[in-house]
């Protein structure tokens, strides 16, 4: 157990990562979003990443992605407010980073409901994994994990 421990504090010490360039990226995330830009809320992704939404559907490659955040947040999600809660992230190998980023959406309305319908919060996880490649972090994976609705949301 000790051992292990010691390559732990070792492999953390060896290949270290800013956790600020990545709160950077997840906050440029709310800042599009809060903006309404899908084109914007994508730019940290690569062109081959992969998202995973909250609803199980699966968007492959940077402009799928794209095209269903500029849809999403000029339709339902219009006026609703995204916010990072929290964040962790575990170097995996050099470069490679696996990040947990906690948010919370108020004003969600369902795919199918319009502006008359009143929004509900929503909190959720996104299970992201970085890749750095010349000095540059980009998302190469994406699931958005929707926590239960409470009873009386």
């Amino acid at each position: 157990m000790k051992l292990g421990l010691l390559f732990a504090c070792i492999g953390t010490a060896l290949f270290g990562f800013n956790q600020e360039v990545l709160d950077g990226l997840a906050d440029d995330f709310a800042k599009s979003w809060n903006l309404y830009d899908g084109k914007s809320a994508v730019k940290h992704f690569s062109d081959d990443a992969c998202f995973v939404n909250i609803f199980g559907m699966r968007f492959d490659g940077k402009e799928a992605i794209e095209d269903r955040h500029v849809e999403i947040l000029t339709t339902f999600l219009k006026g609703s407010t995204y916010e990072v809660t929290g964040t962790d992230y575990q170097e995996v190998a050099p470069g490679v980073v696996v990040g947990h980023i906690n948010w919370k959406v108020e004003g969600f309305r369902p795919p199918c409901c319009g502006p008359e319908v009143p929004g509900k919060e929503l909190h959720g996880t996104f299970t992201q994994v970085f890749v750095e490649t010349d000095g540059i972090w980009k998302i190469v994976s994406s699931q958005n994990t929707m926590q239960p609705l409470k009873k009386n949301a």
